[in-house]
């Protein structure tokens, strides 16, 4: 792949493709081996972003450092990205997969369905757009360079030169955007609303943007410099924010504003574009979208239908819960931990049941005030050669209370996206491409699945701990399939409404959950149906071996092959069970504990007829999301203005 779109893709979806050739059979498992460790040195050093992100000391690696650049983003860099994917997975399949040994066999089919699952979405640059709000490219660029190292005095220098470049890689976006615009594509009126408003937010802050703001921070923690070097890195750093960029932003807006009401394609879900009416096969592109973001294999129908049994035998315990415990009213808060380190510090102790991670240190913190509010958190992965480098990062203005902390860091951090990442680096199974790939499914479902699991150490009472749980899965698994039903199986407002009273949701929000549908893609997916996949597999396992279940054994077999899609997963913990004498069964009932064994389920009836306090709560927590959408647009009369 060529640099421009290997920095696109970095900053969207930390894609990273080789750009190798056709190539002859191979039957030796030393020359895969070759294969993967030529893919992983060609990107890294096809790329100044991915390099930078991905490597802690490239001399030490012999590296060759790219020419520090952000590239270039246009119709052609989608179409060599396509053509360059195809043939990097044709010398994938050179290889004779049989001959290969276990280890290498889960490499190929990890790279070859990341290869796949690339190309689809990939296709249509006409659907790639520069300035969707939230999660767009504009959006991923800000947010790339909040937490770039500085590992020595000349990231210092390759930052601001790369600042210096943005305004034009920004001209770059408008004029794929224009391009687009001509053939009809461009943002539907809410999308182009809510990306005004963020442009807004950008431009207003001044001295408070939080690419000053950040840059004063992380340079201020770098001893590579002296405090007159500090002094002058700020003043450079600052000028060009405020003088360049800021007026690049401005200029976005005027011609944002002047290509408002281009849009002659469907307004709505992908479903409805068409080859007939804008040239491009919504409905495939959005299959590879969700191939992407579940890490699955299977189809809208079987998807929706396994969203569906999860809300509704979700509710199901949720109400036997209640049930219960009478006396609830409100879940109880977390007293004892209210820092960042002090909650990690005693997640980090608490991980009876998960195999041991290797020794890795973290630098947990909070983003500056104002900073894209889309995010509640995040964990930047450790470098391939420093595994002990690792940063969460938590947006304070999303955190309501104590428990909200503790299951965020959870996700980000032990034993979520922090441990999970580093568990699987450090072991023998690591080679440094699958650092470059991503499954988003797999990765946000272990986070989702852990956030449970750690609640039940949280000292908060069970019907507390599983109330605060269950409200964040069933928003995201009804977001899901809600995205499901709109954009790939063409659900209007009434079918869209029909379903999410068929699983006992409240209906009250059927056309915000259509609007953010349509306006953001996919985006809930691996959230929803990642949690929903690892509680699947583990009341699966634990119905299987019974009072024999191990948890440590259990968290390793998901844990050994990394991320990857839910079919090999699956395979590794058929294998895992067989091993016990066992089967995995197929029937099973979500959140099936020893309790509620005990008792059997109250039907999904009740559950539809909206009981009481649990769907009021769950309604809250839909109404917390939306809000955040919502406040994109308090000030409707900004965001129609151009400076």
């Amino acid at each position: 792949m060529t640099k421009g779109l290997r920095t696109a893709l970095i900053l969207m979806l930390a894609v990273a493709i080789s750009a190798f050739g056709f190539a002859p059979a191979f039957a030796h498992s030393d020359e895969f081996d070759e294969f993967l460790q030529n893919e992983w040195q060609d990107t890294v050093e096809s790329d100044y972003l991915t390099m930078h992100s991905s490597v802690y000391d490239y001399r030490s690696l012999g590296l060759e450092k790219p020419e520090v650049t952000l590239g270039d983003v246009n119709y052609d860099e989608y179409t060599e990205s396509v053509r360059i994917s195809q043939e990097t997975l044709d010398k994938l399949h050179a290889f004779d997969y049989d001959e290969l040994d276990e280890v290498q066999k889960v490499h190929y089919k990890a790279y070859e369905n990341y290869l796949e699952n690339i190309m689809g979405m990939y296709r249509y640059p006409e659907l790639q757009y520069m300035f969707r709000p939230y999660t767009g490219y504009l959006s991923n660029v800000m947010d790339y360079f909040a937490d770039f190292m500085f590992l020595e005095k000349q990231d210092v220098d390759d930052y601001l030169t790369l600042i210096a470049e943005l305004p034009g890689y920004i001209d770059q976006m408008k004029a794929m955007t224009e391009e687009q615009a001509e053939a009809g594509f461009f943002l539907d009126d809410q999308a182009y609303s809510d990306e005004m408003y963020e442009l807004n937010e950008l431009i207003e802050k001044g001295e408070q943007n939080p690419m000053i703001i950040n840059f004063d921070d992380n340079i201020d923690k770098f001893e590579g410099v002296t405090e007159e070097e500090r002094a002058a890195y700020k003043e450079r750093n600052r000028e060009m924010i405020l003088d360049e960029l800021i007026p690049a932003l401005r200029d976005v807006k005027s011609f944002l504003s002047r290509l408002k009401g281009s849009r002659s394609v469907p307004t709505g879900a992908l479903i409805e574009y068409t080859p007939e009416n804008s040239g491009v096969d919504g409905l495939e592109y959005y299959k590879s979208l969700v191939r992407y973001y579940s890490s699955s294999d299977e189809s809208l129908e079987e998807i929706l239908d396994y969203l569906s049994k999860a809300l509704i035998e979700m509710g199901d315990y949720l109400e036997w819960l209640l049930d219960e415990d009478p006396e609830f009213r409100e879940p109880a808060s977390i007293e004892d931990l209210t820092s960042l380190e002090d909650v990690l510090s005693y997640l980090r102790e608490n991980m009876e049941g998960f195999p041991k991670g290797p020794d890795v240190d973290y630098s947990p913190s909070f983003l500056p005030p104002g900073s894209n509010d889309f995010a509640m958190a995040y964990y930047i992965p450790a470098p391939v050669d420093n595994i002990k480098q690792n940063i969460i990062r938590v947006n304070k203005d999303n955190i309501s209370d104590t428990n909200t902390l503790y299951f965020t860091l959870a996700h980000e951090g032990f034993p979520g996206h922090l441990y999970q990442f580093t568990w699987y680096q450090a072991s023998e199974e690591f080679v440094p491409l699958r650092h470059e790939l991503s499954f988003s499914g797999y990765e946000e479902g272990w986070a989702n699945y852990v956030e449970r699991v750690m609640m039940d150490r949280s000292g908060l009472d069970r019907t507390s701990a599983d109330f605060i749980v269950f409200n964040e899965y069933m928003a995201y698994i009804l977001y899901s399939g809600a995205d499901i039903a709109v954009n790939g199986l063409g659900y209007d407002i009434d079918q869209l409404t029909e379903w999410i009273d068929s699983v006992g949701m409240n209906s009250d929000y059927a056309d915000e959950l259509y609007a953010i549908s349509v306006e953001m893609p996919g985006s809930y997916i691996p959230y929803g149906y990642g949690a929903a996949k690892f509680w699947e597999f583990r009341e699966r396992a634990e119905q299987a071996l019974g009072k024999s279940f191990d948890f440590e054994e259990y968290h390793e077999v998901l844990l050994r092959n990394g991320p990857r899609p839910f079919s090999m997963v699956e395979e590794d913990l058929k294998a895992y069970v067989e091993s016990k004498g066992k089967t995995l069964p197929e029937d099973f009932v979500f959140f099936a504990t020893d309790q509620n064994k005990e008792k059997p389920l109250l039907s999904g009836a009740l559950i539809r007829c909206l009981m009481g306090a649990a769907v009021v709560l769950v309604a809250a927590v839909i109404v917390i999301l939306i809000n955040r959408r919502r406040k994109k647009l308090e000030k409707e009369e900004i965001t129609e203005s151009v400076d």
